[in-house]
């Protein structure tokens, strides 16, 4: 009850204090007079909830918002108090500034002329500020045209005239000019400061930063949120290089504006400057989102993947503004050298023919376009490219060296004399003293190499380049402890020379000594995370070195300390693959998928893992990514290719082989691939007819072999097979092809010497299941006790596969340990019931202990699944002769090819029947 007393009391109290319409007019103007524009918004509600058509007091509502930056409810209210009669001169600048503000105002000649009578001085206003915007936002021709219509007014002492004028100045060049007439009229503004910002712009133009950035800074303090302003000081906090500042403004409009793509791109640039550079793309990615075409943000996102050495995304972001790039500007420069490294030459080389004459200023442009051609073996083109590259007037010991490099990549001698006239210039340019190091040991000019590196060592005897140089070129003269100590000087010159310990970590494992190649490779990554030499090397360290822990803590410290870097994962997981740790590898790869899905090496990586571990499906859908991203990646393509056949999937294979060939024209490795899939659906004469017409000049040589072997393999052709597989072992000997040439040796009874092959392969490549089961069946004819040992060894590594088993139990009988064999079959047997082969060694096994009843049940339903299989019959016939069922043992007998066992089990019948 007392509450409800107080309750009442109170809304009599609130009533009997009521303020009138005006009086909230009034209070509201004071609230406008303190800038309190909050206060001014509740207070001129409050009147317009008794006074719906009060104009006034819609008007000072839509300046309120104005003010307080909620434009589309400003603009809403002073619509409004312009129908109730408000005088359009108060209202038309206002409306004007907020169609600029939302950027829904295009070029309008006579903005707001045609509908109400304008004062010369309101139009003079709108003139000068529609103007001031169009020349901002490019449009100049539109800008100056309204500008010199102000002119035509001559009202020299308004204030927008003055403007105007200087406006007109700024874009004359003048704008010393500019600028002493808005900052005199800046010292009388009027209330939006026009004065004070175009102030602030034009230090901006005239690129004294720091003193725009201050002019921002004083206007902000007084309209703080306008957001015109603010990007103004943030483009200018970034010209100063006030990186945190300026970070710290783009978050405030962050916290406003979370998709705004503009903001997005400063937040991009910022952490690009920062080097921060998956943060750069993820921010660039949110601006691209919702303003695809923004230069800023492509520009930002296609630099920022570049560094983080994903070529195939920075092209896609940086060709997209590619139109808006002179043939100078570095960005266009990276762009065609990025087209080259993806394989799109062609549109590369298109582009830069596009422009007619070249200058100074495109050496760089022609330089790298001739290095990618001549690595992409197009020399021709390059030459051409290098040829007007000597028309160029160049000048400095950088473009002298590299056109020196590039004139001898095409065997233009004179390229030479480019180097030795950037040495005069500076002679202890390195670029230029290696690329003539290398130009004497390319073309097998030792002696002078020696003497070059002589020389340096002569002119720098305190240096490590010398020794560095001498020590290249012993290696190439096979003194390999000549070189090794020339290394050793270089770091005694150089403690930190980075080329010396590189070199030495080479000896260090080929002496075995580990540690100390470990050592050095951590002190090249501690000071250069991303080299990949070392970290490559790190990496194979890890297959041979016991303290393979080490490795690991060590590049996962340097993941910590550097998480944009990329590569810095992929060398963990490859490591952890090498240790036969692929589900940590595979883990840590699974991880990444957030940050690094559009990392082209971080795809590669993980679909090759996936592949290796069995992971087909994964594989399939990595390559797919990768070919999405960069379509003519031929790697992709191929693994793409076998992903599918290792899932059995032919014809998909095969129509994704059309796909590449189509990509790929010049590619005859693509017809191998094709036929050795139309072998594997049984299509043995097409495959036969391409291979047959392949220029052997124009494939690799391994793939044809292997692709020869199976097509006569698959024909029963095995001796031919067996000469290609000979061929295939002696060029490249390895694991896989020491396994097809010992297969085939024993298809052909040369068992002997398949053992010999299989055990060598062990000993250099290791052990594998492939080759100890082979080992073991090799060993069953020759000596059955090593079959059984080495299928006891197999057994223990893989104990529940049926195969290792069957194979075990085939060779204990062969070893005649009959009841190992009846053991070792029966568990085969509970693991893979239906599987015929088993059931016929399980049946010998039985035979061979005298359980001929179970024999004969497990034969008979092993001919039911293989009715023509040679070895079964035999071993039942066999097993009908014991159980005295001679006439059907005949039967049998007499439905086989003649052998020794047919005639050997003809003699125990007639013996037995006897």
């Amino acid at each position: 009850m007392k509450r409800l007393l107080l309750i009442t009391s109170l809304l009599l109290f609130s009533c009997n204090n009521s303020k009138s319409a005006d009086e909230y007019l009034r209070t509201g103007q004071s609230a406008i007079a303190d800038k309190n524009y909050k206060i001014a918004v509740i207070e001129l509600k409050n009147a317009l909830l008794q006074q719906p058509n009060l104009a006034e007091a819609r008007f000072l509502l839509g300046t309120s918002y104005f003010f307080s930056e909620q434009l589309p409810a400003a603009r809403k209210e002073l619509q409004r108090a312009l129908e109730l009669g408000v005088d359009p001169n108060k209202v038309m600048t206002f409306l004007l500034r907020i169609d600029i503000f939302l950027g829904k105002l295009e070029f309008v000649e006579d903005y707001g002329q045609e509908e109400h009578a304008l004062t010369p001085e309101t139009i003079i206003e709108l003139h000068t500020v529609f103007a001031g915007n169009l020349i901002v936002r490019g449009q100049i021709t539109e800008g100056l045209s309204l500008l010199h219509k102000v002119m035509s007014f001559e009202q020299k002492h308004d204030f927008f005239y003055q403007l105007a004028k200087a406006w007109l100045a700024a874009t004359n060049d003048q704008i010393d000019e500019a600028i002493k007439l808005t900052s005199t009229l800046s010292e009388a503004d009027n209330e939006f400061n026009d004065a004070l910002l175009f102030t602030a712009r034009l230090y901006a133009f005239a690129r004294q930063y720091e003193l725009a950035a201050a002019k921002y800074a004083q206007f902000l303090t007084l309209h703080r949120t306008n957001f015109i302003a603010q990007m103004g000081y943030i483009e200018v906090l970034i010209a100063t290089n006030d990186l945190d500042k300026a970070e710290n403004q783009v978050d405030l409009l962050l916290a406003s504006y979370p998709r705004l793509p503009s903001i997005n791109a400063y937040k991009a640039e910022l952490a690009f400057l920062a080097q921060r550079f998956q943060s750069a793309t993820d921010y660039a990615n949110i601006a691209l989102a919702t303003q695809p075409s923004l230069f800023k943000a492509n520009l930002i996102a296609g630099l920022s993947y570049h560094q983080q050495q994903n070529d195939e995304m920075a092209y896609h972001h940086l060709i997209l503004i590619e139109n808006y790039l002179p043939p100078s500007h570095l960005v266009f420069q990276l762009l065609s050298s990025l087209k080259f490294q993806l394989g799109y030459s062609a549109e590369a080389v298109a582009k830069i023919d596009e422009f007619e004459q070249f200058s100074a200023a495109d050496f760089q442009l022609l330089s790298n376009a001739s290095s990618a051609l001549i690595k992409s073996g197009e020399r021709d083109k390059a030459k051409e490219y290098i040829e007007q590259l000597n028309e160029l007037e160049v000048s400095g010991h950088q473009q002298l060296t590299q056109r020196g490099v590039l004139k001898l990549s095409v065997n233009d001698k004179t390229g030479i004399d480019d180097l030795k006239q950037a040495l005069a210039e500076n002679p202890n340019y390195l670029k230029a003293q290696i690329a003539i190091l290398y130009n004497y040991l390319n073309n097998n000019q030792l002696s002078q190499a020696l003497s070059f590196a002589n020389a340096l060592i002569s002119n720098n005897p305190e240096e490590d380049l010398g020794y560095l140089a001498k020590g290249i070129v012993l290696q190439a003269q096979n003194y390999p402890e000549m070189a090794e100590a020339s290394f050793r000087q270089a770091l005694i010159k150089n403690p930190e020379s980075i080329g010396a310990k590189f070199n030495l970590s080479t000896y260090d494992v080929q002496n075995k000594n580990y540690q100390a190649a470990y050592q050095k490779l951590v002190e090249i990554l501690d000071k250069s995370p991303e080299h990949r030499g070392a970290l490559e090397r790190l990496v194979k360290l890890s297959t041979v070195w016991q303290d393979q822990q080490k490795i690991i803590d060590f590049i996962e410290q340097l993941r910590v300390a550097y998480p944009d870097k990329i590569i810095l994962s992929l060398a963990l997981a490859r490591t952890f693959e090498n240790l036969h740790q692929q589900d940590n590898g595979l883990k840590l790869l699974f991880s990444l998928q957030k940050t690094a899905d559009n990392n082209i090496q971080y795809l590669q990586t993980y679909a090759l893992m996936s592949y290796k571990a069995g992971g087909f499906a994964k594989a399939e859908e990595l390559f797919t990514k990768i070919i999405g991203v960069s379509a003519k990646d031929v790697k992709a393509h191929v693994g793409l290719i076998f992903s599918l056949g290792a899932q059995n999937k032919d014809q998909q294979a095969l129509a994704k082989i059309k796909n590449a060939q189509a990509l790929f024209p010049d590619n005859a490795n693509l017809v191998i691939y094709e036929a050795n899939y139309l072998l594997k659906i049984g299509e043995v004469a097409e495959a036969e007819s391409l291979l047959a017409v392949i220029n052997e000049n124009t494939v690799n040589r391994t793939l044809l072999l292997t692709a020869n072997i199976k097509l006569n393999a698959v024909k029963n052709e095995h001796q031919r097979a067996l000469e290609f597989a000979e061929e295939l072992h002696r060029r490249s000997p390895n694991l896989q092809s020491s396994f097809t040439y010992a297969q085939l040796l024993q298809r052909l009874s040369q068992n002997e010497l398949a053992l010999t092959v299989v055990n060598k392969a062990i000993m250099k490549y290791g052990s594998s299941l492939a080759l100890e089961s082979l080992k073991a069946e090799l060993s069953v004819g020759i000596h059955p006790e090593n079959a059984v040992n080495i299928y006891q060894k197999l057994l223990k590594e893989n104990p529940e596969n049926p195969v290792v088993l069957n194979n075990f139990a085939w060779a204990a009988i062969m070893a005649k340990q009959y009841d190992l064999a009846l053991e070792v079959a029966q568990k085969a047997m509970k693991l893979a019931p239906e599987q015929p082969q088993i059931k016929d060694t399980l049946a010998l096994a039985y035979l061979r202990v005298g359980q001929y009843r179970m024999a004969e049940t497990l034969l008979e339903e092993a001919l039911e699944s293989l009715p023509v299989d040679g070895d079964i019959s035999l071993h039942y016939a066999e097993t009908l002769i014991y159980l005295n069922k001679f006439e059907r043992s005949k039967e049998i007998l007499d439905k086989l090819s003649s052998s020794i066992e047919k005639q050997a089990l003809l003699n125990l019948l007639k013996k037995h029947a006897e």
